[in-house]
């Protein structure tokens, strides 16, 4: 149950094409640990189960502590090169410093449409006034919008097979992952 995904499937069911998810964790950013990393990769663990399910190829792409030389590509250039050959790219629209500048920086390098989908909550954070700083300012604002966004459906399915060709960047297994890496 995903908006970010259900859109990327409603836009490739439409053009008869392929869905890749891709999930990348940066090593390199403000306040990076290996608490959030870990969290981060059990989640992904979830989500990749749940996309072989939905029979959608997932990639994820853990940028190392071996990924550090100088020289080495980062994360936006993995993600740019990974994204070259898609018809469009569908990105979390979080609102946190991390994630929104890569997104920004994405759109920015890639000549294609690249669409933000707020994923994290029932009502998009878009459609909220600015700024709520406290819990009843949230919800005051966020329960009468609720009846709008909770009949969402969020029952895409692929309509093209899994993809299975080659990609510039390939998964890594989570296991495979600990908290030298």
């Amino acid at each position: 149950d995903n908006p970010l995904i259900d859109a990327a499937l409603k836009f490739a069911n439409d053009r008869g094409l392929p869905v890749v998810v891709l999930q990348t964790l940066e090593n390199r950013y403000p306040y990076a640990s290996a608490r959030i990393h870990r969290f981060m990769l059990e989640a992904s663990v979830a989500l990749e189960a749940g996309l072989n399910t939905r029979k959608l190829r997932f990639v994820r792409y853990v940028r190392t502590s071996a990924d550090m030389s100088p020289g080495a590509p980062g994360t936006l250039e993995a993600v740019t090169s990974f994204a070259a050959e898609a018809a469009a790219v569908f990105v979390d629209d979080i609102p946190l410093f991390v994630t929104r500048d890569y997104a920004v920086r994405l759109a920015t390098n890639l000549n294609k449409p690249v669409f933000a989908v707020d994923a994290c909550c029932l009502v998009p954070m878009n459609a909220l006034s600015d700024p709520l700083t406290t819990t009843p300012a949230f919800r005051k604002a966020h329960s009468p919008l609720r009846a709008q966004h909770v009949d969402t459906d969020l029952t895409q399915v692929a309509s093209a097979n899994t993809y299975k060709g080659s990609l510039t960047v390939e998964t890594v297994a989570a296991d495979a992952l600990d908290d030298s890496s």
